[in-house]
């Protein structure tokens, strides 16, 4: 029996719970003993707490890092989360070498999880990334912007990188540890599980390599309710603190389509304003296998999981970009010709206008049913136990 170590640094939702518990389980079944150190807890009881698993809290980067630019890149990125303050970073990468030494794992898995594989570094043990594709960074020098929208000055790519560079190297240095000969080396790990297809990634540079497919927690949650009426039906999945949920939620009403939301951390006085004969709030997470196959247009901020579902459905999709990320899923989605990228920033866009074309230009629906058609045949019960099959080739080669 092996110990898996699974960690989790950067980014928010669900998705990278709901991935991890999947692949867990699967591990769990052949002997294994998964373990987790995640970022946010707080919902780790509602997955993992039935199942029995140990859950520990990740070593983080706690100050807000101000003053900054939007990040470009992902040594921008990272600037956010220590790699500008040197000192400040050994810290936490000592209490992950402290976590890794009572835990003594025979495999870490990191989701987003950059600080991690670097305190790793050195360590007797496998490595594996496992993500969407703005999590697993393609090995490039230098590594190329995901804000693609924009254009983005070479040297200051050249420069954030050598700075996160130094910082990085600073703590190995610090920790007589193998120093990094170029930033991308920070991801230099025995395998990529990158899960999501090609379509979907967000470094369309990326060198070939083997997509695992979008990883999925389908059956989850409660049945859909929809509200009394004729006609195609609206689902959408979003948070309660999305600063154009009224505006959205207006659109919704004011049409005469069926509508489910799910919007977690919505405040009673929005759902009490907004509910109506035709537009209906859920109270707990719906389950998305229901959900994607009643509905004829998913509305959501651009979660690879979420949006997978739908596309592997045929359903078209509004997506309503909160960060960097989701705008370049959201991006993918436009050019798939799938879906409307909906970033109200520096326009008030005209919802009503936007559903009603979403639902009534069969080109939308016709493209999203092109992609589901082209991954008929996949299986995210088999994408688990193959990538399952692989952790577990990687330790029978740790041990020869």
């Amino acid at each position: 029996m092996a110990r898996i170590l699974f960690t989790w640094e950067l980014g928010g939702g669900l998705g990278h719970l709901s991935r991890a518990r999947l692949l867990a389980l699967a591990l769990r079944k052949r002997g294994h003993e998964p373990v987790f150190a995640f970022q946010d807890l707080s919902r780790a009881e509602a997955l993992f707490g039935r199942d029995g698993f140990t859950c520990y809290q990740a070593p983080l980067w706690m100050p807000r890092v101000a003053g900054l630019p939007p990040a470009a890149t992902f040594a921008e990125l990272l600037f956010r989360f220590g790699y500008l303050d040197a000192d400040g970073l050994l810290g936490v990468v000592r209490a992950w070498r402290g976590l890794f030494d009572l835990l003594q794992p025979d495999l870490l898995i990191a989701d987003h999880a950059p600080t991690a594989l670097l305190a790793a570094r050195g360590m007797h043990m496998r490595k594996a990334q496992f993500g969407n594709g703005f999590a697993v960074p393609p090995r490039l020098c230098p590594m190329p912007p995901f804000r693609t929208w924009e254009k983005i000055d070479a040297r200051r790519i050249e420069q954030s990188e050598n700075r996160a560079l130094a910082s990085a190297n600073h703590v190995l240095q610090r920790l007589n540890l193998p120093q990094l000969n170029a930033f991308m080396d920070l991801f230099e790990v025995d395998e990529d599980f990158l899960c999501i297809w090609p379509e979907l990634d967000h470094y369309p540079q990326r060198p070939a390599s083997h997509y695992w497919g979008a990883t999925m927690l389908l059956g989850e949650g409660a049945l859909p309710v929809w509200p009394m009426g004729d006609g195609k039906r609206i689902f959408a999945y979003l948070k309660g603190d999305y600063t154009y949920l009224e505006p959205v939620l207006q659109a919704l009403k004011a049409l005469p389509y069926p509508t489910l939301v799910y919007a977690a951390g919505i405040s009673p006085a929005l759902v009490a304003r907004y509910q109506s004969a035709n537009l209906a709030f859920a109270s707990q997470p719906v389950g998305m296998d229901a959900a994607r196959r009643q509905a004829d247009l998913m509305v959501c901020h651009g979660g690879d999981a979420t949006v997978a579902a739908a596309l592997l459905a045929g359903k078209p999709l509004m997506v309503l970009p909160m960060h960097a990320e989701q705008y370049g899923t959201a991006q993918n989605v436009e050019r798939l010709g799938a879906g409307l990228n909906v970033a109200p920033d520096n326009y008030k866009p005209d919802y009503r206008k936007l559903f009603k074309r979403l639902l009534n230009e069969p080109a939308f629906t016709q493209k999203a049913q092109a992609f589901a058609e082209k991954y008929s045949s996949f299986d995210g019960v088999e994408q688990i136990e193959q990538i399952a099959d692989r952790c577990e080739e990687l330790l029978f080669s740790q041990k020869v």
